[in-house]
């Protein structure tokens, strides 16, 4: 089901864009009338680009709406990042949680094959960890939430400049 998930969120965003370390769609939402709801946000192909000037990838476990167990991964005001790397390159992961989130959390990374190949340590209420990835070859990737894997969720496109 997971791996399902992750190719169809991968064949959802293909768009090609130029050297960006990471890129974002404009628009996230999510209903969030249902608290047992556990459907990814859906999102506008619009993509805005940033440019970091370092390694280092910031993503904080941030909640929807005020009801429900609904979470995102989100970066410099942006949800669910798509993030370009270059290949061979060693990137810093830097994992928040917001004070007053009560969930634990924990980032991972797989293939698009659902083959996890690195992960950072389990994050609790206002908590931080960090873990360097090596982005290897070109190749696409997913990062997710172990414990909210349908909606903290974003691709990793490793790419040639």
């Amino acid at each position: 089901m997971l791996l399902a998930m992750i190719v169809l969120f991968m064949s959802l965003n293909t768009a090609a864009s130029s050297w960006p370390v990471f890129s974002q769609t404009n628009e996230t939402s999510l209903n969030t009338n249902n608290s047992s709801q556990t459907e990814p946000p859906s999102t506008v192909t619009s993509n805005t680009t940033t440019k970091f000037e370092n390694s280092t990838i910031v993503l904080t476990a941030t909640r929807i709406g005020t009801e429900g167990n609904n979470y995102i991964w989100t970066s410099e005001g942006r949800n669910s990042p798509i993030l370009n790397m270059r290949p061979n390159t060693d990137y810093e992961f830097i994992v928040n949680t917001m004070p007053d989130d009560m969930n634990e959390h924990e980032l991972k990374i797989s293939t698009v094959q659902g083959e996890e190949i690195a992960e950072g340590e389990s994050v609790d209420e206002g908590e931080s960890t960090s873990f360097i990835f090596n982005s290897g070859e070109p190749r696409t990737l997913s990062y997710f939430c172990e414990y909210h894997p349908t909606s903290m969720i974003g691709p990793i496109k490793v790419v040639e400049e």
